[in-house]
């Protein structure tokens, strides 16, 4: 336990300052550690893909990872200080132009990248097949990723509310917190029923059990009750807490997806980035599927609040 404090310290720190620092520091402080987590997070799982079998270009997966990551970044900064750009960086009308076609730029640079690279290749079929790898590896950390900064730069702060970016940190916390409750719940349960816990998936992870499931379900959804005043206000109470429950359950078929390959690749940790807790995969598999979840959730709960309000309006 001891072992993990520095690690949990430094992440808490980092998620504080990105929630909460407003404007150009919260995207700048989100900025730098997104692109080293995604540096990380995508090398570490060409890693593990290499151990299991799956060869695949490490360097052209990392690169390709940059690239996305920044174009989703650009694609968000204009909603984070859109009133400050004129008076502070001196853009005119053309200034603006460039900056919101320039994501559409770098998306059709990304979905050149992978054609231009099979005629560089040729005809060998394993480097085709170790770059598709490659472009795999890569989507599976980007995307997740690329959802959290939409969700960081989409919903305006509560009014008086200190909190810049509270829907990033409702997803990231409400998942979080379930990790840690599950892993509480499931060592004391674990000790009262004398190792006889009930396991959930013996073959992949042996230590997730089913009294630490609902214990992490049940931290998650009390602390997306706390925070909905915050993150979510449009929300009813219960479609908050199923919000809560469904990070949660996000956030632990993440970390067995990652345990699949760690156990095929015989590894503890995915790297060793944060003491006695592993690499960045390993701090970012409970967001790799909790993040894509939230947002379907989210957006369909956004458009059943919206054609509801239209509704009342026309009967009205």
């Amino acid at each position: 336990m001891l072992k993990r404090l520095p690690g949990f310290v430094t992440l808490v720190t980092l998620l504080l300052c990105i929630a909460f620092l407003p404007g150009y520091s919260g995207y700048a402080v989100f900025f730098i550690a997104a692109m080293c987590l995604t540096h990380l997070a995508t090398q570490e799982i060409c890693n593990l893909f290499e151990r299991v079998g799956f060869h695949n270009f490490p360097g052209f997966a990392t690169r390709f990872s940059y690239l996305i990551v920044f174009a989703v970044f650009v694609m968000g900064i204009d909603k984070i200080i859109p009133a400050t750009w004129e008076k502070d960086l001196g853009f005119d009308a053309s200034g603006h132009q460039i900056l919101e076609m320039l994501p559409l730029f770098l998306i059709a640079v990304i979905a050149v990248i992978p054609w231009v690279a099979l005629p560089v290749i040729g005809t060998n079929v394993a480097n085709i097949k170790r770059m598709l790898t490659s472009v795999l590896a890569t989507l599976m950390i980007t995307f997740p990723l690329g959802l959290l900064v939409y969700l960081y730069s989409t919903v305006t702060p509560v009014e008086n509310s200190c909190i810049a970016a509270p829907l990033f940190l409702f997803v990231v916390a409400c998942t979080k917190i379930g990790d840690t409750g599950a892993y509480l719940v499931g060592s004391i349960a674990n000790r009262i029923n004398g190792g006889r816990n009930h396991k959930i998936a013996p073959s992949i992870s042996p230590n997730k059990s089913w009294e630490g499931a609902i214990g992490g379900m049940i931290a998650s959804t009390l602390l997306a009750y706390f925070l909905k005043d915050y993150a979510l206000p449009e929300f009813s109470d219960i479609a908050t807490c199923i919000a809560g429950a469904l990070l949660f359950w996000g956030g632990f078929f993440g970390d067995l997806a990652e345990s699949v390959l760690k156990r095929i690749a015989d590894v503890k940790d995915s790297g060793q980035l944060f003491p006695g807790m592993g690499g960045a995969l390993d701090f970012l598999d409970a967001l790799l599927i909790a993040v894509p979840l939230f947002v379907i959730y989210y957006l369909i709960m956004c458009s059943y609040t919206f054609i509801r309000i239209t509704n009342l309006s026309i009967q009205g």
